[in-house]
């Protein structure tokens, strides 16, 4: 059967048929109420006012509050206004910044630089330094990723001098006349000809830090006042990105005092020499002039002032060098400080430098390229063996050698009969009757007797070293004297 003919066939039995007026007892869904038309007319017109009033309000305050908080930053522009080539110009008197007088803001205020990236570092430091002298210390710099803060500290507390052990991480930056690029370096080391060699550096002397104990390594960057601003920001942003720091310029922005260090177009800022440098520097003077009881006078007030400074480190190697091994004239306590100190602090300057190759030979193009700096990392270079012998007289033997081999690679790379080598001369044979094991006093001996043969005046004394050899060769025959 079909469907259609059982669905016929059921119809036909009266008990399976639904009873009468069914469909009327069942409940029906009741019609769908339509939104009233006023009310969705109404709900329009709020919409377009609400969307008008935005519009409105956001014409009326372009930077709208975030967090209920505005935002009140005062932008410091700084624009080139001379009739010269923007883009080449480093007369800070063409700079010019608005608004000029920061007097009278919050001091709470957050600034922001903006400066294009051709500007002077003058231009800028000058913006900075009216900042601080005016209380202004929240300070950002305009860049394509945001508004970055700049690394300016307040004036610090007055307190008595750090103890410093390392090397200051100082970056100098200059442009040189002539030049249109800008010369970039650490301390008074040679020119680092890519940014990669220049961090390179600065990493090394950080984790110098690190290995002495300090837990923080400060980056003290000194642009002259004509270095572009783009490049003094790259420093500060690897510095940033490379987590560096505390990162500060030199001079420290300071305001008025700061201000007045700022020199004409063209000539960088008069960096103050640090107390430990300049005793330092006047002690190399004295040594140099032969006045050796000023010169530990000098040393005295170092020892007094800064004992843990790595110049004051220094300054004790060159006055024990020139003592001969003689005893001490300045205090016998320090001696014992210094045996600690003087192996860091020399490992941490020269380290970095890669005097010596491969082969344990000292590299000339290592010393750098111009006068003042070959004789810095000469002398410095013979600190070290002046420093491993004074180990050796502490019990250290195995020193001399290396005092010798430091001595000996000084003399293959200076010119004969200069001061380097007449001091470096001497020092080969002081160290060979230092030591005296074995045929050390012999031969000494014999390399003196060469050395009289060869210039029965010795230098002349136009560097002070033949007296030194006359009494080397009266040291020498006393040893040798059967006893």
């Amino acid at each position: 059967m079909t469907p259609e003919e059982v669905e016929e066939l059921l119809r036909r039995v009266p008990e399976l048929q639904p009873p009468p007026g069914l469909e009327d007892r069942l409940p029906r869904a009741a019609a769908p109420k339509r939104f009233p038309a006023a009310t969705a007319i109404a709900a329009s017109i709020m919409f377009c006012l609400g969307i008008l009033y935005l519009v409105i309000d956001s014409a009326q305050d372009p930077a709208p509050p975030s967090l209920g908080i505005k935002d009140e930053a005062l932008r410091i522009v700084i624009e080139h206004q001379g009739d010269c080539d923007e883009a080449r110009c480093t007369d800070l008197r063409h700079w010019k910044q608005k608004p000029a007088d920061l007097a009278g803001w919050r001091t709470d205020r957050r600034v922001v630089i903006l400066a294009k990236s051709s500007a002077p570092w003058g231009a800028v430091r000058r913006a900075l330094d009216g900042c601080v002298q005016a209380g202004l210390v929240r300070i950002d710099y305009s860049s394509p990723g945001g508004d970055r803060p700049l690394p300016v500290t307040p004036p610090p507390a007055p307190r008595g001098p750090e103890k410093v052990i390392l090397e200051q991480i100082r970056i100098i930056l200059s442009r040189k006349p002539g030049r249109e690029e800008t010369v970039r370096k650490v301390g008074n080391r040679a020119e680092s000809p890519t940014i990669e060699d220049l961090m390179h550096i600065v990493l090394t002397m950080v984790a110098d830090y690190g290995k002495a104990g300090k837990a923080e390594a400060p980056i003290h960057i000194d642009p002259g006042a004509d270095v572009p601003w783009e490049d003094v920001l790259q420093i500060v942003e690897i510095c940033r990105k490379e987590r560096l720091g505390p990162v500060e310029f030199v001079p420290p922005v300071r305001g008025k005092a700061a201000v007045a260090e700022l020199l004409p177009a063209g000539a960088g800022p008069r960096t103050p020499a640090q107390p430990d440098e300049t005793s330092f520097a006047d002690l190399q003077k004295e040594l140099g002039a032969g006045r050796l009881g000023d010169a530990v006078k000098v040393l005295s007030d170092m020892i007094a002032r800064y004992p843990d400074s790595s110049y004051t480190v220094r300054g004790y190697t060159r006055v024990r060098a020139r003592l001969d091994g003689a005893d001490d004239l300045v205090a016998a306590d320090y001696r014992k400080k210094w045996l600690t100190l003087a192996p860091v602090v020399y490992d941490a300057l020269i380290k970095p430098r890669k005097f010596v190759d491969g082969r344990g030979v000292l590299d000339p193009t290592a010393l750098g390229k111009t006068a003042p700096e070959i004789a810095e990392s000469l002398n410095l270079y013979m600190e070290l063996g002046y420093m491993q012998r004074e180990l050796a007289r502490s019990g250290q033997k195995f020193q001399y050698d290396n005092a010798s081999t430091v001595f000996s690679n000084v003399l293959r790379v200076v010119m004969v009969q200069c001061e380097w080598w007449w001091i470096c001369k001497y020092e080969v044979l002081a160290t060979l009757v230092d030591r005296g094991a074995g045929v050390d006093l012999k031969l000494a001996k014999v390399g003196l007797e060469n050395v009289e043969r060869a210039y029965p005046e010795f230098d002349e004394a136009k560097y002070g070293q033949k007296e030194r050899f006359l009494r080397l060769k009266e040291k020498i025959a006393e040893l040798l004297q059967p006893k």
